[in-house]
């Protein structure tokens, strides 16, 4: 069974579009970012280590770290916004 914390990674990001605009390089940059960062976040779902990771993804083990922080902040932002729209619900 799943911990709960990667339960809110899958939720987040598999809502996430990405596109692509070829003709911006800082768009193409973030783009491929971001696909860096599902793939750290559908590994880590499946109980991966970040040292796994880091190896199978063929990054810095650095990087893989940023990311885990950053998917971290995002899935904290995520649930104090679930949380504040739950308690307005229930006033």
């Amino acid at each position: 069974m799943p911990q709960p914390h990667r339960c809110i990674f899958v939720l987040i990001f598999s809502k996430t579009s990405l596109s692509l605009n070829s003709s911006n390089p800082t768009g193409q940059a973030d783009y491929l970012i971001a696909l860096r960062r599902e793939k750290v976040q559908n590994l880590l779902a499946m109980g991966v280590s970040q040292t796994k990771i880091s190896e199978a993804i063929h990054v810095p083990m650095s990087t893989v770290h940023s990311d885990v922080i950053y998917l971290r902040r995002i899935a904290r932002n995520y649930v104090a916004r679930y949380e504040e729209s739950l308690s307005e619900l229930f006033i």
